[in-house]
């Protein structure tokens, strides 16, 4: 894709800023009428619509839906904290061009808005996901998330935009310098057939892939040591089964630069959570030899 040496940010960009954690607090007080309005201008639609990611069936008790208001909550810093660190393993990288196959929400996205010469493509082969999560949410017992039946309309002068399609049955065009980005998405892959034809797919259309795998089940893991990373190296770099993957030496100079590196693996702080730092959940897939 290529880049416009200045960036202009219309108004639906920089009211994508209402959708960051660090502001957040800010428009904590808000009316519902007043980030109905906003939400309106940023996803393009005359009508919000809202639903819940999951279906619990029936009458959902008070308890339940404040349980649910707090996953909604975990969600909302979850998907920021992982994708600011994968994006500063980008810039690390010096990866300008961003494929996120399967990407579901697109607050990550948002991120990038300030970022004027790096590209972002999210690819969705169900409903757009928007996490509107604000404090008042819990004493409105609101758990709904924002959902978009069609790609939302590109930001930034299509420097961030989305495409509605299954990777790999739709490949976008590539532009170079590229990293396709894959968190949970492709643990969706269960077999050894579907397995081997998204690695090689991954390893025709991309210079750089990081992604991961379910570590936890060995013989997913096996499947996936399989397949056929020719021309790439491929290391460690989070305690969720997250791998990267590049056909670019100097891309791992530059980590070894950046980040820790010990027993063949990175510490990039992906997806870094507490319960998962021993170093024994690295223990499955370490070895890509």
């Amino acid at each position: 894709m290529e880049q416009n040496s200045v960036c202009i940010l219309s108004e639906r960009d920089r009211l994508t800023a209402y959708f960051l954690p660090e502001n957040a607090i800010a428009c904590k007080y808000f009316k519902r009428e007043k980030m109905d309005s906003i939400l309106k201008t940023v996803t393009g639609m005359d009508e919000i619509v809202r639903d819940v990611p999951w279906n619990r069936g029936g009458n959902c008790s008070e308890e339940d839906r404040k349980f649910d208001t707090y996953i909604k909550q975990d969600d909302f810093y979850k998907v920021s904290c992982r994708y600011a660190r994968v994006f500063e393993l980008c810039r690390v990288l010096g990866a300008a061009n961003l494929y996120d196959i399967g990407c579901q929400t697109i607050n990550q996205s948002f991120l990038l808005v300030n970022y004027s010469t790096v590209s972002y493509t999210g690819i969705m082969n169900s409903r757009f996901v928007l996490n509107d999560y604000r404090d008042s949410d819990f004493n409105d017992l609101n758990s709904d998330y924002v959902f978009m039946e069609q790609a939302p309309e590109p930001f930034c002068g299509g420097r961030i935009r989305f495409i509605r399609g299954h990777y790999p049955d739709i490949v976008p065009e590539i532009a170079p310098n590229n990293i396709a980005i894959a968190c949970y998405s492709i643990t969706m892959c269960r077999d050894e057939e579907s397995i081997n034809e998204m690695a090689a797919a991954l390893t025709r259309d991309f210079e750089r892939v990081l992604f991961n795998i379910p570590y936890d089940v060995p013989e997913m893991v096996e499947l996936w040591k399989k397949t056929d990373w020719s021309g790439f190296e491929i290391y460690p770099i989070g305690p969720e089964g997250f791998l990267f993957a590049t056909k670019h030496p100097e891309d791992i100079r530059r980590m070894k630069e950046t980040y820790p590196f010990a027993d063949g693996r990175f510490m990039t702080g992906i997806d870094n959570k507490l319960q998962k730092t021993a170093a024994d959940s690295f223990e499955r897939y370490t070895d890509w030899t």
